[in-house]
């Protein structure tokens, strides 16, 4: 991995799908916690990096990190939410 001694966006993903993980209920089924586990890795990378532009004063880079997070996440949640639809319509 990349992990460094400062925390750098890809850092932040990782603790965000660790923590994720970890608070989400186990009897979930598995591709639920991968979901929650992509969106809140994303979203705390984000998140993190946007706070860190805005402490750096780099406002159009925040604005631009949290429009790339929600777009992240939300694209998450529609390819599961597809994978979900095609598997349900072979079910029947």
């Amino acid at each position: 991995m990349f992990l460094t001694n400062t925390r750098k966006p890809l850092d932040h993903f990782i603790s965000g799908a660790i923590l994720s993980v970890l608070v989400t209920n186990k009897k979930q089924n598995p591709g639920n916690i991968v979901k929650t586990a992509l969106q809140g890795g994303l979203g705390a990378s984000f998140a993190i990096s946007a706070s860190n532009n805005i402490a750096n004063k780099e406002y159009a880079n925040a604005l631009m990190c949290i429009g790339i997070g929600v777009c992240a996440v939300t694209m998450i949640e529609n390819i599961f939410n597809k994978k979900e639809k095609n598997e349900q319509s072979k079910n029947r």
